[in-house]
């Protein structure tokens, strides 16, 4: 439990030291040319990432605990952090991104993934209740 918490935290404080590093322009900020076509196909993967990944991560994790009938806390740990990495691959790619391009879309998408990443937060009634379940398994 503590370790998916470490994670969720960590991304969110990484994103606020990456935003106070680029505004404070320690990291080079709008240094790629909007108008090149490149752009077009970053922002492209950054958006379908965005699709693709927030809600297979957030319908399938909730899935998989449903339906999994032995939850254990080795497997809730496993998905939940899969769960969180499936969010930060986009979120980070889409905010690097909008600061190499200062492109609204590619800013959007990051806020987007970013704000999904608030319903990853560690429910401590789930684990819990695997914790109970695997207790009296055991008995």
């Amino acid at each position: 439990m503590r370790d998916i918490s470490i994670a969720f935290y960590g991304i969110w404080l990484l994103a606020a030291v990456l935003l106070v590093l680029f505004e404070t322009e320690v990291l080079p900020m709008g240094i790629v040319d909007d108008k090149a076509v490149s752009v077009y196909y970053f922002k492209l993967v950054g958006i379908s990432l965005a699709l693709v990944l927030v809600p297979i991560s957030l319908k399938y994790f909730h899935r998989y605990v449903k339906q999994t009938s032995e939850m254990t806390l080795a497997k809730y740990r496993r998905a939940s952090l899969w769960r969180l990495t499936a969010l930060a691959t986009p979120f980070f790619f889409n905010l690097f991104i909008y600061f190499l391009t200062l492109n609204r879309s590619a800013g959007f998408m990051a806020l987007l993934v970013l704000v999904a990443t608030i319903f990853c937060l560690p429910n401590r009634h789930i684990v819990e209740k695997i914790y109970s379940d695997s207790k009296q398994d055991q008995l």
